[in-house]
């Protein structure tokens, strides 16, 4: 009888010992061969899932580890690796080898993009920061790119990944009677693969979000092209834009696109409107095209001091 409870005993503690401990699935996210997306494999932990410094190593395990598939590869390619990693609160600091350097920019994109994918899984980990050797990570154009989450990336169709970011926008729309321009602070979400001066276009045809605002630029407008260029911004539209729309003057709807850009700040000095690559265009009979903008606060009416409006995320 004895043995029979020692038995009874022994499986009861080692099925609620089972119980005690928490299963998950994981998500391991690889560079897919072609190197223009990611790719995830479902793999259960072996690690405790409340040993967080378990979970990291384990994770950098995977991602260091080269796979034997035709579809994908492992994130940290070549002779990559992760010298070692620091956890601060709820933040991550990985350390890369030198290697990274080699790397093209649509292969480090994916990396980051799937090494933090695969980390900030871990409850503890709410961002990922890398530094290549002792020096903290830039981006091609040589901007620190700092604390990076799951969030700071999005997929697109055909599983291209870009950062996401957050900008605060001043976009000049008609008032009530459509012969002044009002300014609406936009707080948005976009990709970042996006110019900001073609944001800044994209967020005028969209319109503006304040009650009694009039949209400038006709909603059917399509952008063909947004560059700047020796400080000339080149705005080339579609004949959409000739739209008539009477109720906001001609001065006001060229204004509203000239000093929305000028409101970057980033060394615009004019701005080019062409429509369909044409500049030879009298805008209503009363403005012509063929010629450089400057900014015109004469039209801006008084600052009400508006609040900020939050924009979801705007897609290229």
């Amino acid at each position: 009888m004895y043995p029979v409870l020692l038995l009874l005993l022994l499986f009861a503690m080692i099925f609620f010992a089972g119980c005690g401990k928490e299963e998950k699935d994981y998500k391991i996210y690889y560079v897919d061969r072609d190197v223009s997306g990611l790719v995830t494999v479902e793999t259960d932990a072996v690690s405790d899932p409340s040993d967080t410094a378990a979970l990291i190593e384990e994770f950098i395990g995977y991602l260091d580890t080269e796979v034997d598939e035709t579809e994908y590869q492992a994130a940290l390619v070549g002779d990559i690796t992760v010298s070692y990693y620091e956890l601060s609160g709820s933040s991550l600091t990985l350390y890369l080898s030198t290697e990274y350097h080699n790397l093209d920019t649509t292969v480090a994109l994916l990396l980051r993009a799937a090494v933090v994918k695969t980390l900030t899984q871990i409850p503890a980990v709410n961002d990922v920061t890398f530094y290549v050797g002792d020096i903290p990570m830039t981006d091609s154009s040589g901007n620190l790119i700092g604390a990076l989450s799951a969030d700071s990336f999005v997929e697109n169709p055909g599983g291209q990944i870009n950062y996401t970011a957050e900008t605060t926008l001043s976009l000049y729309f008609a008032d009530e009677t459509g012969t002044k321009l009002v300014k609406e602070v936009q707080n948005v979400y976009y990709i970042t693969s996006i110019a900001m001066e073609k944001l800044v276009v994209e967020r005028l045809i969209a319109g503006p979000e304040t009650e009694g605002y009039k949209a400038t630029v006709p909603s059917g407008t399509k952008i063909i092209s947004v560059t700047t260029l020796d400080g000339t911004c080149y705005v080339n539209l579609n004949d959409g834009f000739l739209v008539q729309d009477y109720e906001v003057a001609e001065d006001v709807v060229i204004y509203s696109i000239v000093d929305s850009l000028f409101a970057l700040n980033n060394g615009i000095s004019a701005v080019q409107i062409t429509v369909n690559g044409e500049s030879n265009i009298v805008y209503r009979e009363a403005i012509s095209l063929n010629q450089n903008f400057t900014r015109n606060t004469d039209l801006i009416a008084e600052d009400d001091a508006q609040d900020v409006v939050e924009v979801e995320l705007v897609s290229e």
